[in-house]
């Protein structure tokens, strides 16, 4: 359409910098670039993607191992256990934050790469009640 526009303008007589007729010469070629790039991306993208897709759902199992095992720590063993002093429950804040903080980011990553797969995203009920605490 845009080199139709323009070829209608010559057709017409109506002035035109070369500049711009120069550009509109190349935008064919540089479309055509653009989806040889594309295409190439694209094939790229499908070869690895099995590759990833296997890792990242060795990785949710782990992370589902992980989850369990800070869990149960965590109400054994937690800030929130009953009959502790205040300042033993600070200090245990401060250790169990730093392990959920790093359970968090990866709970945030394994969620989009499960949506980007087109999985269903495991949800972890306990992690998040453990956020909200």
């Amino acid at each position: 359409p845009i080199e139709e526009c323009y070829t209608l303008l010559q057709r017409h007589q109506i002035v035109v910098q070369q500049e711009e007729v120069e550009r509109v010469d190349t935008l064919r070629y540089m479309w055509q670039q653009l989806h040889q790039q594309i295409n190439e991306v694209q094939t790229h993208l499908l070869k690895v993607q099995p590759n990833f897709r296997c890792s990242l759902m060795e990785s949710v199992v782990v992370f589902h191992k992980d989850v369990g095992g800070f869990t149960g720590n965590y109400a054994q063993s937690g800030p929130m256990v009953v009959g502790i002093p205040p300042r033993e429950a600070s200090d245990r804040l401060v250790i169990f934050q730093t392990q959920f903080d790093d359970l968090w980011r990866k709970f945030q990553t394994y969620s989009n790469g499960e949506d980007l797969f087109g999985m269903p995203v495991t949800p972890y009920p306990e992690l998040e009640k453990i956020r909200k605490e």
